[in-house]
């Protein structure tokens, strides 16, 4: 059981860094916001509970905006 949940924590671990790495703009680089297609499932959801409510995102909501500040 313990290499299952090592191998799950790898997989979000890798996960989560692919999704990081959308963003990253370092050396002038542009956010590949098209790449979180490859990341997410076509029904995926985005949560930010950065703000006093949760904001929800369906994944074109959440790349449309960012795609426009480009």
């Amino acid at each position: 059981m313990e290499a299952n949940n090592q191998k799950d924590r790898l997989e979000i671990d890798k996960l989560t860094g692919q999704f990081f790495n959308v963003f990253d703009n370092k050396n002038n680089r542009t956010p590949q916001l098209d790449n979180l297609r490859t990341i997410f499932i076509k029904e995926g959801i985005i949560i930010s509970n950065n703000h006093a409510a949760p904001l929800v995102y369906n994944l074109d909501n959440f790349i449309k905006p960012r795609m426009e500040r480009e």
